[in-house]
């Protein structure tokens, strides 16, 4: 919250923009929820488990080269 307040008082400064109150409520909402979102993904680890361990690296053919990107 204090964030979006800060948000709205740089933006009326520099940029003459006000906003009301709902709208720095919910800009102060979405950024919770992202940043929620962000942590459950997080918490989550890997996916595909299975799919980096059965991964093998192989040695190319003669004359090519192989790069791990």
């Amino acid at each position: 919250m204090l964030w979006s307040i800060w948000k709205h008082r740089k933006n009326k400064v520099w940029t003459k923009v006000v906003e009301s109150i709902q709208q720095i409520v919910d800009r102060a909402e979405t950024f919770l929820n992202s940043w929620k979102n962000v942590q459950e993904v997080r918490n989550r680890g890997p996916l595909n488990n299975l799919q980096s361990e059965t991964a093998k690296w192989t040695k190319p053919v003669g004359g090519r080269f192989k790069c791990k990107c």
